[in-house]
């Protein structure tokens, strides 16, 4: 539950339950399904909304079992190629990486 509320939070920005405190965030997880992601995000994939809904369920038994189970589903998202462009900024955010740290060092 708690990596997939992380990947929430990742991809749209707020947790799922967000409330001023703790006592509160936990009543809503207990009593309410969590919301999803294209609700915030319509950008994003359906398959990433129902794999983070699936692992986001109250009931336990219903919900992702494993980090396996997870990254099973998540992978089904990685292309099965690179395109040019997305090498590109890879390779440019090695670059940014590599020179901050040499200049953080330095």
């Amino acid at each position: 539950y708690s990596l997939c509320a992380t990947l929430f939070y990742l991809v749209t920005g707020r947790a799922p339950f967000e409330q001023e405190n703790v006592t509160a965030a936990l009543a809503r997880i207990i009593s309410e399904e969590a919301p999803r992601v294209r609700s915030i995000r319509p950008d994003l994939p359906r398959s990433l909304d129902a794999i983070l809904a699936h692992g986001l369920e109250r009931e336990h038994a219903w919900r992702i079992q494993t980090l396996e189970e997870l990254r099973s589903a998540l992978i089904t998202l990685v292309p099965n190629q690179l395109s040019f462009g997305g090498l590109g900024i890879r390779v440019m955010a090695y670059v940014v990486d590599f020179m901050l740290v040499r200049f953080l060092l330095a």
